[in-house]
């Protein structure tokens, strides 16, 4: 698979910027993707072969799109779910899920690369499968939905982890 980014040409329309390729052995990469708010990080969410999601993650330096790492969760992917990304507003935070799994697991980056972090407890959606996150800029707060509506808005309460702060039912 393949991500392409634009940008505005000289007369306004949209033109292909820079194309990123996923590695031949990867399913689905391009499946999802989250950019950071500064537009200097992208995260690109693919399929394992060995049933689980994982992120291909790049920065804007130099006036191209470098890789930076590849994180694997573990969570499931099965069943034709979807990673599901979100990332900070300086690309150096990452929250992965799973249509697969209620789980949320977060990534931070740093000068040995992508590392795990503590992973998002959420407190009500422990059934339901994670169809949406969406981080803060700070990379602090998450929010957390299921497929049935239910929302868990997490922070980061380093360094006891991270902790359900509200939980919003869907509607009825």
């Amino acid at each position: 698979g393949a991500v392409y980014l634009y940008r505005r040409g000289p007369d306004g329309g949209w033109i292909v910027a820079d194309q990123l390729r996923g590695p031949d052995e990867v399913n689905h990469f391009g499946i999802s993707l989250s950019m950071a708010s500064s537009g200097t990080a992208i995260s690109v969410g693919s399929l394992r072969a060995d049933g689980r999601v994982q992120a291909h993650n790049y920065a804007w330096r130099a006036g191209r799109w470098t890789p930076t790492g590849v994180v694997v969760a573990n969570l499931p992917a099965h069943d034709g779910a979807v990673p599901r990304l979100a990332l900070s507003r300086d690309g150096q935070r990452l929250a992965l899920g799973s249509g697969a799994s209620p789980r949320v697991e977060l990534f931070g980056f740093g000068i040995a690369g992508w590392q795990a972090e503590a992973p998002a407890r959420t407190g009500e959606i422990t059934e339901a499968h994670v169809a949406a996150l969406a981080m803060s800029d700070d990379g602090k707060t998450l929010a957390v939905a299921d497929a049935t509506g239910r929302v868990d808005v997490l922070s980061d309460a380093t360094p006891g982890g991270w902790r359900t702060q509200v939980h919003l039912e869907g509607p009825a």
